[in-house]
């Protein structure tokens, strides 16, 4: 039936055999060709990842540094205008003013608030006496210390005794 020689057969076997080697190879060299092409596109992948990660870090410490700012502004705020009155703090502060530049106190008469916006303004009516230049020093205190005063009426005048002065001061102090 069938008559072939084994010499046939054997290249038939042979191409057979080549023809699936080559099949094969090509097909691995596909693959590999697929990996490469996955692995570089993937590679392109994390780096653009790794870039937006650059990015966002580089955003996050910039937010944190604007943070850390805006914490320290609303600190400055808060020492400047409290949220609460705090009158007997600004009293200390102010008694302390007083003893370190010898002016001494004679009344004070803190007044109600009056709402405007979003804070309320204290007036304040001190009378002391002291020299002008103690004076002088001691307003000058009150308007750079870390909490807003605003001076609105001062009248000085010269005191019974030697060369000390006699000052009203109307003020008003913050709170919110």
């Amino acid at each position: 039936m069938f008559n072939m020689s084994l010499e046939k057969t054997d290249r038939i076997c042979l191409m057979a055999i080549a023809f699936i080697t080559l099949i094969s190879a090509a097909l691995v060299f596909r693959m590999t060709a697929e990996g490469k092409n996955r692995v570089a596109r993937e590679d392109r992948q994390i780096s653009q990842g790794l870039k937006a990660l650059k990015i966002t870090e580089q955003n996050a410490e910039q937010l944190e540094t604007a943070l850390d700012e805006k914490k320290k502004a609303l600190a400055q705020f808060n020492k400047k205008i409290p949220e609460t009155l705090e009158f007997g703090e600004f009293m200390d502060q102010l008694d302390s003013m007083m003893r370190q530049r010898d002016v001494s106190l004679i009344s004070v008469q803190p007044r109600s608030g009056v709402p405007e916006k979003t804070l309320t303004r204290i007036p304040v009516q001190m009378l002391f006496n002291g020299t002008f230049v103690n004076i002088f020093n001691l307003i000058h205190t009150l308007e750079t210390t870390g909490r807003t005063v605003v001076m609105e009426k001062i009248t000085i005048a010269k005191s019974n005794s030697d060369n000390r002065c006699r000052v009203e001061l109307l003020t008003s102090i913050f709170s919110r």
